[in-house]
């Protein structure tokens, strides 16, 4: 007998611990009722159908109770029969408790519990009738003045709703706003509803949130409900102001300690600013650019552990933190590259702003970018095998940067105009001496064939290697920009897919001396006949071609034509992105005055709405001139 108790009290104990760890998902988070007003004669019954959630809920029909407002049983109204109707849905059966001969009217605010946890419903209007009432108008429809807020920390709104039929009957406190799962919202409240006129309610909506809850982010579904009826609106859609995203990275060494030349482990976290998907991730950064990189104001690159999808833009492991830091306007490359996106180049850097903190300091507003790489998803050229060494292998794919830095590997300088070309693919370890010399006699002959052309000599060898159409949009987006690193050259890329020609693109590094308004009526890379400062000022291949072949003017003034209509609509997008960044930029030159740098693209001096208006106004009076120009060919 003795064992048998022990028996029994194990088990006990352990039925106790396997019931306090079971799944909290099985216990009634909510009750739905079908109808929030229901009206019974003395004496008489009346159906209201209850649905549990979560669906998985764990409850019996004996656990579903009714209860006044200070928890306790109604007098006038109980629970006569309780009916499963599905594995969460309960049919209860109310009856009134008045005799007939007292039968005095009343309006109860009920709700339906389940006991165990306590979990109410909405409020059900039980109202006790002694005959039925006449017919009285009901609303049968809501509409909403907006369908869309949008909130930072602690604000409000108003949205007016509109209620139909125009005679219906309401009174303000009848309504509230629920999430289309019919739950209350966390961080969103309804704080006040009053009559707009005959035929409408005005609620306010706010978000109450606190200052140190502002990190939280929510994006609602949310439906105002007459109670009463059970009549909701269409969707009001409700979420967080969407802000600045910001870039995080922690490492274990001082920012000093970063350099060109060698990664460094890091922690990137990214908070998407509720424009796009938050990231944390293992990386590695290392410093990047060349005048750039002198400067106060540090860019960064970046190499992900993996590839992964990067503030919406496809995936990938290499990325750029572009400082623009000679950009008081933080718009110059930002516009060119979208400039891009407008004409026929295979491919244009992505982009998107975000401010930067490296071990928790702040560093500025800076342009996360795609770094240029082969890639299906960037410049999307055949990937190369070592073993592609003759034949129709061997002529692709190749990433060429002509750049004056000279810094890569692989490189070599062309035989006739001496352009310094560094090889970006294959890698330095990939490529073979077969492919090396392939590139770099495919380049000579361009080259040549170029140079050719401002003898005398005819275009057509030229064209057979060097993609004209590319070369002409490559052209026109310079030109408009009004940058001279064509005549360096620097940050010139070409690429070479298998089987085609050299073709112009993608565009990269526009921060510097760009769209300068004392530059808004001249040439920049065109008519270059005198001396000039710049090594590849006469022979680079846009002037010559331009200034001796005619057909390259035909097709540049027919690109002109086709690309204007886009190039016209860049001060409205400049408008755009200005308000996007003011406050990010402003905060940012207070961190990194530019005073003391020497004219950085004629910012110097100007605030920033200052410098974004000069800005626009130099762009539409340069298109205007270049368009009188060109139109002349």
């Amino acid at each position: 007998m003795k064992m048998k108790l022990l028996w029994c009290l194990a088990a006990a104990v352990m039925a106790a611990a396997c019931s306090k760890d079971s799944d909290t998902d099985a216990r009634v988070k909510g009750i739905a009722l079908s109808s929030y007003q229901v009206q019974i004669e003395a004496g008489s019954s009346c159906t209201v159908e209850a649905t549990i959630t979560p669906a998985t809920a764990l409850f019996t029909a004996s656990e579903i109770v009714l209860r006044n407002e200070a928890g306790t049983q109604p007098s006038e109204v109980e629970i006569m029969s309780r009916t499963e109707t599905g594995t969460n849905r309960v049919l209860l059966t109310l009856r009134d408790t008045r005799a007939a001969a007292d039968e005095e009217e009343y309006v109860k605010q009920l709700r339906v519990v389940h006991e165990p946890t306590g979990t109410a419903s909405q409020p059900l209007t039980v109202h006790g009738i002694s005959s039925a009432p006449p017919a009285k108008p009901q609303v049968t429809a809501i509409k909403l003045s907006k369908d869309l807020l949008e909130f930072k920390v602690g604000e409000s709104a108003t949205v007016e709703a509109s209620i139909t039929p125009w005679n219906a009957e309401f009174a303000p406190e009848e309504f509230e706003l629920l999430t289309t799962e019919g739950q209350e919202a966390e961080w969103v409240k309804m704080t006040d509803c009053r009559a707009s006129g005959t035929t409408a309610v005005r609620f306010t909506v706010e978000d109450v949130r606190t200052s140190d809850e502002g990190s939280i982010k929510y994006d609602y579904s949310l439906v105002a409900v007459h109670v009463p009826t059970g009549v909701k609106s269409e969707v009001l859609n409700v979420r967080t102001m969407q802000y600045m995203p910001v870039v995080r990275i922690t490492t274990q060494v001082n920012q000093s300690s970063i350099t060109k030349d060698t990664w460094v482990d890091a922690i990137i976290e990214i908070d998407g600013g509720g424009k796009f998907e938050d990231l944390t991730a293992e990386t590695q950064i290392k410093g990047r650019g060349n005048s750039t990189w002198g400067w106060a104001k540090k860019p960064y690159a970046l190499k992900l552990g993996k590839k992964q999808e990067v503030m919406g833009m496809p995936k990938h492991k290499r990325w750029c933190l572009i400082a623009n830091y000679i950009d008081l306007t933080h718009l110059r490359n930002r516009t060119v590259y979208h400039m891009g996106t407008g004409t026929s180049l295979d491919y244009t850097p992505r982009n998107e702003y975000a401010e930067f903190y490296f071990n928790d300091v702040y560093q500025g507003l800076y342009l996360v970018t795609e770094q240029i790489k082969e890639d299906e998803n960037r410049v999307n050229i055949t990937e190369m095998k070592k073993t592609d060494n003759s034949g129709e292998a061997v002529t692709g794919g190749y990433l060429l940067e002509f750049d004056t830095n000279y810094d890569e590997d692989k490189k070599f300088r062309s035989t006739t105009t001496n352009i310094p070309v560094n090889i970006k693919y294959p890698d330095p370890e990939d490529i073979t001496d077969e492919q090396f010399e392939y590139i770099r006699q495919y380049v000579n002959e361009a080259d040549e064939a170029i140079a050719a052309v401002a003898k005398g000599g005819d275009s057509q060898r030229a064209w057979e290697l060097v993609d004209m159409q590319s070369m002409a949009d490559f052209w026109i987006v310079f030109e408009v920009a009004g940058n001279h690193e064509i005549l360096h050259p620097k940050s010139v890329y070409f690429h070479k897919e298998r089987g085609q020609k050299l073709t112009a693109g993608p565009l990269w590094d526009f921060d510097y001396e760009t769209f300068m308004a004392s530059d808004a009526r001249k040439w920049i890379n065109y008519q270059i006949t005198s001396t000039s400062f710049y090594p590849w000022y006469k022979d680079n291949w846009w002037n010559v071609l331009l200034m001796h072949d005619e057909s390259f003017r035909k097709l540049v003034k027919s690109r002109w034509t086709a690309v204007k209509p886009f190039l016209l609509t860049l001060p409205q997008y400049i408008t755009e992105q200005s308000e996007e960044i003011e406050a990010a930029a402003e905060k940012d030159a207070t961190k990194w005055p530019i005073s003391s740098i020497p004219t950085p693209n004629d910012d110097r001096g100007k605030s920033f709405k200052q410098a974004v208006t000069q800005l626009k106004s130099t762009i539409s009076e340069r298109i205007e001139w270049l368009d009188s120009q060109i139109s002349q060919w």
